[in-house]
């Protein structure tokens, strides 16, 4: 049996913005007039034992819920323009751009539903 096949990694991460990227999130939260936020995609926001190389593997966001100040749980998505990641930025950072639809000031963080695919660390 081939073990090459078990070396592939396929997950996914939820990031809580106010938590994980905490001064992003204070300068998204600013101001009504910032709409966009930038998430770093670094080796720690994946498990250590996977390998994620940008210029191969894929990562997407696949879903964004807005967690409000009164508890309530929203997907978002639609509410924004998502940016890839450029694998020569230093970090590679997805960008989000809220659109006028998006209310801001009644958000508490927003949660980032990733999904990846990386090599196992041998």
């Amino acid at each position: 049996m081939d073990l090459e096949a078990f070396k592939t990694y396929q997950g996914f991460r939820l990031l809580s913005l106010a938590h994980d990227f905490v001064s992003q999130w204070q300068t998204f939260q600013a101001t009504e007039a910032q709409k966009t936020i930038s998430i770093p995609v670094t080796k720690n926001t994946f498990p250590p034992n996977v390998n994620v190389d940008l210029n191969v593997d894929p990562v997407d966001i696949q879903q964004i819920y807005s967690l409000s100040k009164d508890g309530s749980l929203t997907e978002v998505t639609s509410l924004f323009e998502i940016g890839p990641p450029d694998p020569q930025g230093d970090p590679p950072a997805f960008t989000l751009t809220a659109n006028k639809r998006f209310k801001k000031a009644e958000v508490e963080t927003l949660l980032v539903f990733i999904s990846f695919t990386g090599q196992l660390a041998t």
